[in-house]
């Protein structure tokens, strides 16, 4: 019986992306980075600029394995939002993100204005993890292109010791019905 529903469920889904619905996938995109303590720095306190997530430079999400396994092309997406953005103190472990004030995440790409998709100015003592006020922004322009990148914007105090942070960002691809078509007929 539950085989009959998931075939029949399958279809329905199918029907209905084929008939212009569009389908949601929702992907997520990780990058550490080692912010130097004032000891290594000798005597420098201001943390002014960037944060270095080397994993989020020249990223290509209408290319990535989970659009592509699904049979998803450029040209079937029709959205992407940022659905979810937190910042994580990961080694020391005990350490916390209070010596941020403040922190800005940018999505840039070639010939296209810099975006705000999400920000924060509040990193309380104590907690290691930080989630971020979103932007309404459809990346979709981004996504698709060559080479987009997340960039930062930051304030503070350089931290006592060395600490490495972790960025999580989630991503909502709105994909048109050719896309839904294609991904679920990869399936069947």
């Amino acid at each position: 019986m539950s085989s009959f529903y998931s075939v029949g469920r399958t279809m329905l889904v199918g029907l209905m992306a084929c008939q212009g619905q569009v389908v949601t996938i929702e992907l997520s995109e990780s990058a550490e980075a080692t912010i130097e303590g004032q000891s290594t720095l000798g005597g420098i306190t201001d943390l002014v600029g960037a944060l270095g997530f080397d994993g989020f430079t020249e990223m290509d999400i209408s290319q990535s394995q989970e659009l592509v396994n699904q049979g998803v092309q450029p040209g079937d997406i029709e959205t992407a939002y940022v659905t979810a953005f937190s910042l994580s103190a990961i080694d020391p472990s005990d350490a916390d993100l209070s010596f941020i004030s403040s922190l800005e995440i940018w999505v840039e790409a070639p010939d296209l204005e810099p975006v705000l998709v999400a920000s924060q100015v509040d990193f309380p003592e104590g907690v290691s993890v930080v989630d971020f006020v979103l932007e309404d922004v459809n990346l979709v322009d981004y996504v698709v292109s060559d080479a987009m990148q997340i960039t930062t914007e930051a304030t503070g105090s350089v931290p006592d010791e060395t600490i490495t942070i972790k960025a999580d960002a989630t991503f909502e691809i709105g994909v048109t019905a050719q896309g839904a078509c294609n991904a679920i007929s990869q399936s069947e």
